[in-house]
């Protein structure tokens, strides 16, 4: 008969047996609630200065739309597909103003979310410091438009230049692939019925008159 004991000691060795995964899901499904257990988070709206408005949303994802085919991240490179003529994304880091994390779901998000960190009073910012959260398409200063979130990191274009934040500087420089697809889409149209080519008539020859051919006559007379 099985003690408690027994008990515990088989669901640790079941538990060991699920998936790597699994096992990461469920921790990033609670990681904002164990990194900011003591920290208030504050909405992105409350700094508009720095992050934007719906104005700046709306029209930071209608360019979004109008560039960016896709971004997928691969184990040998994360590939970004796009009609632009954007080189790789370097690497940038803003005084003041931290990536502390990013989560790609969790209980409370249905879509990637990035824990931006104000540490100081920015210069002509008016910001409480603190921990925000931002989405794809706020912004992260004036004319900055936040492309992608992605695993520690935040994909970001300023002045048609593509750079990226991450959470931990040291980390290893993602290895990038620029894709440029065109832009414009080949219409294919019926092909129109070919015309039927009428056979000019053959040239006949003009019909000519033998000519008639007249002995000459000579200013002798007949026989004599």
């Amino acid at each position: 008969m099985f003690s408690l004991k027994d008990f515990l000691v088989c669901l640790l060795w079941v538990f060991s047996l699920l998936p790597s995964d699994s096992r990461a899901r469920q921790s990033e499904q609670n990681t904002d609630e164990a990194l900011y257990r003591n920290r208030t988070l504050l909405d992105a709206s409350m700094c508009s200065d720095l992050f934007g408005n719906n104005q700046t949303h709306d029209s930071n994802r209608t360019a979004r739309q109008e560039n960016l085919v896709s971004i997928r991240r691969y184990s040998h490179a994360t590939v970004i597909v796009h009609h632009t003529n954007w080189d790789q994304p370097r690497y940038v880091e803003y005084p003041g103003i931290d990536l502390v994390d990013t989560t790609m779901f969790s209980n409370h998000n249905t879509h990637p979310v990035a824990y931006i960190e104000i540490t100081e009073r920015l210069n002509k910012i008016d910001c409480t410091p603190g921990i925000y959260t931002i989405n794809v398409d706020d912004a992260i200063g004036k004319k900055t438009k936040v492309l992608a979130i992605l695993e520690d990191l935040v994909l970001i274009e300023r002045d048609d230049e593509l750079l990226y934040l991450a959470s931990d500087p040291n980390l290893e420089k993602p290895h990038w692939q620029m894709v440029w697809a065109s832009p414009w889409k080949i219409i294919k149209t019926p092909e129109s019925s070919k015309s039927s080519s009428v056979r000019s008539p053959t040239p006949t020859r003009r019909h000519q008159t033998p000519r008639k051919h007249h002995r000459s006559t000579s200013g002798r007379s007949g026989r004599r």
